[in-house]
């Protein structure tokens, strides 16, 4: 029976911000979206969905309203006024275009991928031609008289529907002629109140679709202007709409968290057969109001809500708000862990056990946790990534791909204070930063916007540059990971390959193989085998030298254990402890015997099921022992928690931080407050 000590955190204020916009890509089979905040997550969705990088703004201002793909391309564009072109590969802006008449709404991409429009304020269309080097300006339409909420492209890439306030409006792009048609409120509430056009469609068939901010769902004759129908599919704000390829059924939703389908049927009569549009299902799966939709051409539909994604496929699965990479970091070798949030950073020291007899469960707590240190950011600047030291001596930060770097001195006597320096320096020749791993003391391990990974040295004057490493592929680092001894550096990169460094020879490095699935979480033990988990819930194992599958690597392949594969979510984290090996997923962790496992492959999977005992404790940070058989193969831990991290410390002790999803919900403001017959 192997026994661990678990350090399970739960004082992690995290705060996730709500989701403003989605956009899909069925070439790349990844999605964008926006949040509150200004930052963009991107997710990869070829296998199961899983966030592969966070793209943070350094404004704190800053605002992203739509997102478009245009192939490889990500456009982006909010109230500052500018289109923004994305690489997605170096996550960096390629291009930024100034656009007439204020901040931008919307977006919207002609059928033939030529031409993008935009929104405005003031109410002008910009219409631009796409360029590989970027936009080109075209023409500005006639000028309306409100802001442009919403606007979409005609199928014969000639005619742009437009919505605004109790407006909608069909322009001719070349000729600019403008058919207009006003959204009457027939509301008996209040007749005065302006009706919103929150979003627009034009169908093949010239029939003009609106959502508008009275939950009305209608239908418009684009060749004479005249409604043709108008459902009440909603009880508040239509936010959002798309159209299936077919154009037969229509999704919407908005404030009243309901996801509507709207069919087109055949309705027999006396007259003969004729087109009509009925509401035909709806799913109530958010808790609160739905700002973006995206439909996939496998029919796969993406809904966005305030801070959660729901992914609707016969079935529905939901995909929780994550922090982004690097925003949390545990010592190795000391009992502090470090977390980031998006204006401050915080240095915990954990608590510590009394010694644990057979029968126990809990230990008592001898030693409470301890806020060592708190580090606040300027109003403008904005986390990208900390990292402490293995021992929690140094504290490295990145904001706006700038790198700050602190000695943290504990005091020696106990009427003393603890001491924060920051460690001055200059260096020119240090890149822009896009994550960062301590290697020991003395060194930090900088990931660029380019082909290379930095090695700083750090001293008490200043840092130089001890090392480089160039990645093979020639692309960014995206993820990096350390070797138990601190010999090796692993790394991924944007091309999905992983690459592991020898630090002692910068010039000696091994490229494991290359697969289409991209690979979520790979850590590396001290006999030079890496296991590699990859999105469609496999694994493997492979020895670095010869870049070949071990026999355990072959097992897994070969016979995949079907309780990691069922989850719905991929794993997040890999740690490594002699012959266990530890996985976790959003709501469980995993525990694989490798001895156990490649003798008796035919042996039960053992799981746990999650007891609520084991997280009702007063303490935010409690610990407790968890005992895995040794004879079993594979052991299963199921939380009701969002587990956010999960990762070994010295001495067989485990670091698990968790947030509690109802807590998410608490922090989010009051739902849409609906009448019911017999209540209220």
């Amino acid at each position: 029976m192997s026994t661990f000590n678990l350090h399970n955190i739960r004082f992690y204020d995290y705060h996730p911000e709500a989701i403003q916009c989605i956009a899909y890509s069925n070439e790349l089979k990844m999605i964008a979206l926006s949040r509150a905040d200004g930052s963009i997550e991107l997710w990869n969705c070829s296998f199961k969905p899983f966030k592969q990088y966070t793209i943070i703004i350094s404004s704190k201002d800053s605002s992203v309203e739509s997102l478009l793909w245009c192939g490889r391309k990500l456009f982006c564009a909010g109230f500052d006024g500018f289109i923004l072109e994305y690489d997605i590969t170096t996550y960096l802006v390629n291009s930024k275009t100034a656009v007439t008449g204020g901040p931008v709404w919307c977006l919207s991409l002609s059928p033939n991928r030529e031409l993008l429009a935009a929104g405005t304020e003031g109410g002008y269309v910009c219409i631009y031609t796409i360029y590989e080097e970027g936009l080109m300006h075209k023409k500005i339409l006639k000028k309306q008289n409100n802001r442009i909420l919403s606007l979409g492209w005609g199928a014969d890439n000639e005619h742009i529907v437009t919505g605004s306030i109790n407006f909608i409006h069909l322009v001719s792009v070349e000729t600019e002629k403008t058919l207009q048609l006003p959204v009457v409120n027939t509301s008996t509430a209040n007749t005065k109140k302006e009706t919103l056009v929150w979003c627009v469609s034009l169908l093949p068939d010239k029939t003009i679709v609106s959502g508008d901010s009275k939950g009305k769902t209608c239908f418009w004759d684009g060749t004479f202007g005249t409604l043709i129908s108008s459902l009440q599919t909603h009880q508040a704000d239509v936010h959002c709409m798309q159209v299936t390829e077919d154009s037969q059924r229509i999704y919407v939703a908005g404030v009243d968290p309901v996801i509507v389908e709207v069919c087109l049927v055949d309705s027999g009569g006396k007259r003969g057969k004729r087109k009509l549009w009925i509401k035909s299902r709806h799913r109530r799966i958010h808790t609160h109001d739905v700002r973006s939709l995206a439909l996939t051409k496998e029919g796969k539909l993406f809904s966005g809500g305030k801070i959660l994604i729901f992914l609707f496929y016969i079935i529905y699965f939901r995909y929780p708000a994550t922090p982004p990479n690097g925003y949390i970091s545990v010592a190795r070798d000391a009992p502090n862990i470090i977390l980031g949030y998006k204006n401050k950073v915080e240095l915990w020291e954990l608590g510590a056990g009394t010694h644990y007899n057979s029968d126990c469960r809990f230990l008592r707590i001898d030693k409470d946790i301890v806020k060592l240190v708190e580090i606040e950011l300027k109003a403008k600047d904005r986390l990208q990534s900390c990292a402490v030291s293995p021992k929690g001596q140094w504290i490295a930060l990145v904001c706006d791909g700038k790198i700050r770097i602190y000695k943290f001195i504990l005091p020696k006597a106990k009427n003393e204070k603890r001491k924060l320096e920051k460690l001055k320096f200059s260096n020119n020749e240090i890149e822009q930063s896009s994550g960062i791993i301590w290697i020991n003391e003395e060194k930090l391990a900088s990931s660029t916007y380019s082909d290379i990974v930095q090695v700083l040295q750090i001293s008490r004057n200043e840092v130089t540059i001890a090392n480089t490493l160039f990645i093979p592929s020639n692309c960014i680092a995206r993820q990096m990971s350390l070797s138990p001894e601190g010999r090796f550096l692993t790394i991924l990169d944007s091309s999905n390959q992983v690459t592991v460094f020898s630090l002692s020879d910068s010039k000696s490095y091994f490229v494991m193989p290359k697969s289409k699935v991209p690979v979520t979480a790979f850590a590396l033990n001290e006999n030079q085998q890496i296991v590699i988990a990859y999105s469609n819930m496999t694994m493997t194992e492979y020895n670095i030298e010869n870049s070949l599958c071990t026999p355990f690597g072959k097992e897994l392949l070969n016979n995949p254990y079907s309780e990691i594969g069922k989850s719905n979510n991929v794993v997040l984290n890999l740690s490594l402890n002699g012959s266990r090996i530890f996985l976790h997923s959003i709501s469980s962790f995993h525990s694989i015997n490798k001895s156990v496992a490649y003798k008796s492959p035919s042996r039960p999977n053992k799981t746990i099921k999650y007891d609520p005992s084991m997280t009702d404790t007063d303490s935010n940070d409690s610990s407790s022992l968890v005992r895995l058989s040794s004879n079993q193969k594979l052991s299963t831990v199921s939380r009701s928690n969002h587990i956010l991290h999960f990762s070994f410390i010295k001495e067989n002790q485990v670091v698990s931080l968790e947030v509690n999803p109802i807590a998410l919900l608490d922090q989010l403001p009051p739902t849409l407050k609906v009448k019911k017959f017999g209540a209220g």
